[in-house]
């Protein structure tokens, strides 16, 4: 049994005893570290690229054969296992730590997660000569140690929750060594060591850190920890005085009234000192007698909230709400008089944050509203009053609706909130919290939903033991509202202005997981594939952040940063689940786990969920696309006909369905057909210039592939006038050498665009982006030297913009250079970086040609052209079909490596 031990260090063990040197060479160690932290394993091209990066690929493959001959010579022949291209870890006879770790953590075993971590994965491990290696491992490392702390944080929660506070002090303690600068983790420790009845240690803890802060970082403290250290020290002061007038008043009594034996000796306790003792034995009754007394109340109290008896009835104990029920929450009403603030919205959301918390009710999101009023044929964006809101909930059949309102009493702010029966309008209660100044309106939030909960029939405990706004959201009102405005801009398709206000409440509030994750959202939705580095930036500070979260949007956080920066879709499947599990009717999640299922090639699954999505609400336009989609993306050509239909059926106008329609004639090679699903879709889409830019853009691709290039240039240029996109200037003027040869012509075309749109002027968003197109036209055009330049220029102007569109260009200029090897290398990262794993195929097969390989050149065409390939447009959108674009170059290359092998037919 072969046995790796790969946190804090490297140890490998063969049953019981260490395999010698041949088994602890540096790569083949590094090639069982790659596998231990995958079940599925890995490709052969994968890991000669981490591990043999400057080989060639037949060079590399060699080298990896012969590392895994020495691993089973030295670890026993089934402890690897080759299927096909595939090399994996046998799990009946290989184990890991990090396996074990991820084990644990998956089903909720937080001991063993704990303990089976020793330290930072492969730490100390190095290889030479391995670059892409060296940020893998930086990369696991860093993900491990995340989920290292999180189960050791959540191993230290259930330690409060059974009240072992000498155990969570410890483990509180264990997260400070792990993350010494972390404040929070300050701040519960010395929350517990209280609990254990330990505040000196508590004080003490405080200063170490605060000092830790300031001579290390030049930081101080959040004003948190330094408050609630301040209120330890006064409790201590005071408990200290109390505590010394209690022995002085003591002793005073004791010299009035006990007698005063011979020899003028004071008896403390009487004869054999028995006074004392009564004393003790009668305290000890009494004190077993109040919590005698103290259990009852708390049973009866338990007993009354269950049943409904007395005051503490719950709606839960007299039927009018079950477990689980979903309500409607309406926009509270403003009644300030100053819409500036936007009291009212802000609150809205807030409220909106706390109830999710609560496990016994649940509240409509903003997807499930808007798909209700898109039945009943309103407006999806219009403000959900009182009125509309009972509207929707009597068309769901739900039972009661949230609306609020607030009011301004001088400095004061008045929050109400009541709960309505949707059918009958009456009310079922109210309640009511004063905000003595702006700033205390958070908390007052909280407050107000916490009596709401309880009210509803939630136990005292669960709702206690949720965490307050300022932690889930953020203490500033402000940044609340900037933060509300970004979803809404979002919900608006104004991705812009949701940048805009997310980045101002980040601004506010640094900490504010819950702003990182609107502005990523936003960022990736804007399509570049530049800008989606400054995406995955702000998901992975979502994610470092997201104890500040509610656990919906923690959930969501995972899967949205698992998908789009790990690339571990499996991790991000299982967020989706179960954020399913704790809101089954979430219409987003079910989206994106279809979509999860999709990438992950689990077909089946995939179409299940987009079948399901689309009986919560079959109105939605994007899922229809995406079954659509999956279902070409199979094969299933008649199948997709018959969703296109249908589609039609239940949305007639919808331009997405020419679009889609477009797609599908496409792939099956009809271009007239395309054309006219393209030119419908443009007559419903007038008015939108940046939808008719990127329809004139579809429209000019296919003119391309009907030969018409006067009509591609027509259509063309009407893109570029549209959107002043100068990529549309680059794409006509890459048609003369793509399809014709023709360099000079392409170089006057392509001045001719930079002339009336010069890149310059390019919007400052989409600059990275239209530079890289521009560095990749004059490497297809022969000028290498000219695209190397830009290239140096992209990376003096956009440092951390290295993408999968950095990594295809720079492959492309290799390949013009005549640089195989690294044109294959880079290519092939940008294949790994990017959603579309067939874009960059045909320059690789390019480049085996180059390198000599007719072989591997001919199978990576017939690859490229096995099935419908998904591509890009320019603003990152993909277009199923419109990959044909490069089918005519392949083709007459595929001719000719068939010619030369003497394959006539």
């Amino acid at each position: 049994m072969l046995s790796l031990r790969l946190f804090g260090g490297v140890s490998i063990r063969v049953e019981n005893h260490f395999p010698g040197s041949d088994a602890s060479q540096s790569r083949r160690v590094a090639l069982l570290a790659l596998l231990a932290t995958t079940r599925t394993g890995a490709t052969r091209d994968k890991l000669v690229g981490y591990l043999w990066p400057e080989s060639g690929a037949e060079q590399g493959r060699h080298l990896l054969s012969e590392s895994v001959y020495q691993l089973r010579k030295s670890l026993g022949s089934g402890a690897l296992v080759s299927e096909g291209d595939n090399i994996r870890l046998n799990p009946d006879l290989a184990t890991s730590d990090v396996a074990e770790f991820e084990a644990a953590v998956e089903r909720g075993d937080l001991e063993t997660a704990v303990s089976v971590y020793a330290g930072p994965f492969l730490d100390g491990f190095y290889v030479r000569d391995a670059p892409e290696f060296e940020r893998w491992v930086e990369t696991e490392r860093r993900r491990l140690a995340d989920s290292y702390a999180m189960a050791l944080e959540r191993f230290a929660e259930e330690a409060e929750a059974a009240e072992d506070h000498p155990g969570a002090v410890e483990r509180w303690k264990r997260l400070i060594v792990h993350d010494a600068y972390n404040s929070r983790y300050v701040l519960r420790s010395m929350q517990a060591m209280v609990a254990a009845g330990d505040p000196a240690n508590a004080i003490q803890q405080a200063e170490e850190h605060t000092s830790v802060l300031e001579s290390e970082l030049g930081l101080e403290p959040p004003g948190e920890l330094l408050t609630f250290s301040e209120q330890i020290r006064r409790k201590l002061t005071h408990r200290e005085v109390k505590q010394e007038d209690r022995v002085t008043a003591g002793n005073a009594e004791r010299l009035k009234t006990e007698q005063k034996p011979e020899g003028g000796a004071i008896a403390v306790g009487g004869p054999s000192g028995k006074r004392g003792g009564l004393k003790w034995r009668k305290s000890t009754v009494g004190a077993a007698l109040v919590f005698a007394l103290l259990g009852v109340a708390v049973t009866a109290y338990s007993v009354m909230r269950v049943t409904g008896i007395g005051p503490w009835d719950t709606l839960l104990a007299r039927g009018i709400l079950e477990e689980r029920d979903l309500i409607v929450l309406a926009e509270f009403e403003d009644h300030t008089g100053d819409s500036t603030l936007a009291l009212a919205m802000t609150i809205t959301e807030a409220i909106r944050v706390d109830l999710g918390q609560s496990p016994v009710v649940r509240v409509t999101g903003k997807d499930y509203v808007a798909s209700v009023l898109r039945r009943m044929e309103r407006d999806p964006d219009q403000p959900l009053t009182y009125e509309l809101a009972r509207e929707v909930a009597i068309r769901q059949g739900l039972k009661a609706v949230v609306a609020g309102a607030v009011n301004a009493a001088g400095t004061r702010f008045v929050l109400s909130a009541r709960l309505v029966s949707a059918e009958s309008g009456e009310e079922i209660f109210s309640l009511r919290k004063t905000a003595t100044h702006l700033d205390s309106i958070i908390p007052t939030i909280d407050r107000l939903s916490a009596s709401f909960r309880e009210r509803i029939g939630e136990s005292l405990e669960t709702v206690r033991s949720s965490p307050p706004l300022s932690q889930v959201t953020t203490s500033s009102l402000e940044a609340l509202r900037l933060l509300t405005e970004s979803s809404r801009a979002i919900e608006a398709g104004d991705l812009v202005a949701a940048i805009d206000y997310a980045s101002r409440a980040i601004e506010i509030d640094t900490a504010f997981a819950a702003a990182y994750r609107a502005r990523s959202v936003a960022v990736w939705n804007f399509g570049w594939e530049q800008n989606r580095v400054d995406s995955r930036a702000d998901a992975t500070k979502a994610y470092e952040l997201r104890h500040r979260l509610t656990l919906s949007e923690r959930y969501s956080v995972e899967a949205f940063y698992h998908s789009n920066v790990t690339g571990n879709l499996e991790k991000a499947a299982a967020a989706y689940r179960a954020l399913l599990a704790l809101n089954p009717d979430d219409r987003r999640a079910v989206h994106n786990l279809g979509n999860m299922y999709w990438r992950l090639g689990q077909l089946d699954s995939a179409e299940e969920m987009y079948h399901r999505r689309l009986e919560m609400d079959s109105t939605a336009a994007i899922v229809w696309a995406g079954l659509v989609s999956l279902q070409i993306d199979r094969g299933k050509y008649p199948e997709a006909e018959g969703t296109l239909r249908l589609w039609e059926e239940r949305m007639p106008e919808h331009g997405l369905v020419h679009s889609n329609w477009a797609s599908l004639a496409s792939v099956l090679g009809d271009y007239d057909a395309a054309a006219t699903h393209l030119e419908k879709q443009l007559e419903l889409g007038r008015g939108s210039p940046g939808r008719e830019a990127e329809l004139e853009f579809r429209l000019g691709q296919v003119a391309q592939l009907r030969g018409k290039l006067t009509e591609a240039e027509r259509h063309f240029s009407a893109a570029m006038e549209l959107d002043g996109n100068l990529i549309c200037g680059i794409e006509f003027a890459s048609t003369w050498v793509w399809f014709l040869g023709d360099t000079a012509r392409a170089l006057e075309t392509l001045a001719a665009a930079l002339e009336t749109h010069p890149i310059e002027a390019a919007d400052s968003a989409h600059r990275d982006n239209v530079t890289l197109t521009l560095a990749g036209f004059y490497a297809s055009a022969g000028l290498p030297a000219r695209a190397r330049a830009i290239l140096t220029q992209f990376e003096e102007s956009f440092p951390e913009k290295r993408g999968s569109g950095w990594s295809r260009t720079v492959g492309a200029v290799a390949l013009a250079e005549g640089r195989a090897k690294e044109a294959l290398r880079a290519l092939r990262e940008s294949e790994e970086a990017s959603p579309c794993r067939f874009c960059t195929l045909p320059m690789q097969a390019r480049a085996f040609e180059l390198a000599g390989q007719p072989d591997s050149a001919l199978a990576t065409y017939e690859r490229y052209i096995a099935k419908p390939v998904p591509v890009y447009n320019w603003r990152g959108s993909p277009t199923i079909g419109s990959g044909n674009y490069w089918l005519p170059v392949v083709y007459e290359r595929l001719g000719k490596l068939y010619e030369q092998r003497g394959n006539t037919e």
